[in-house]
C-alpha cells in the first residue's frame, strides 16, 4: 500500500515481494534503485523524494507482482486434464505471441 514513511523507504523485495515465475525480483530491485537515485538527485527533501519514487514505481511493480502470481498459478496446475491443456497451449503458442504478450514488461518510463 505504501513503501515510504518520512525518511525511510523500502525497495526490491522488501517493498514488493514476488514469486519467481517471471524472474523479475532482481530486475525490479534494480529499476527501484535507478528511479530512487533519480528522485533523490532531483529533490531537496528526502521524504519528498521517497514519495516521488513510490508514486513512480508502485503501479508497475504491482502489475509485475500480479502477473508473476498469475503465471505461478498456471504453472502449478495439479489437475491432470488442466496440465495437458496448459502444456498443449504453450506448445502451440508462437514465440512471437509470447514475446508480444510480455512486451509490457520491458516497456516502461523512468
Amino acid at each position: 500500500e505504501r513503501w515510504s514513511d518520512g525518511r525511510i523507504t523500502l525497495l526490491g523485495d522488501a517493498a514488493h515481494p514476488m514469486t519467481p515465475n517471471l524472474g523479475q525480483g532482481g530486475g525490479q530491485a534494480i529499476e527501484d534503485a535507478v528511479v530512487l537515485d533519480l528522485c533523490l538527485s532531483k529533490a531537496s527533501d528526502i521524504a519528498a523524494a521517497f514519495k516521488d519514487y513510490e508514486s513512480r514505481r508502485i503501479a508497475r511493480t504491482a502489475r509485475v507482482v500480479k502477473e508473476a502470481r498469475r503465471l505461478g498459478r498456471i504453472g502449478q496446475i495439479e489437475n491432470r486434464a488442466g496440465r495437458v491443456v496448459r502444456d498443449f497451449a504453450v506448445r502451440m503458442t508462437p514465440l512471437s505471441a509470447t514475446l508480444g504478450a510480455m512486451r509490457w514488461l520491458y516497456d516502461f518510463d523512468i
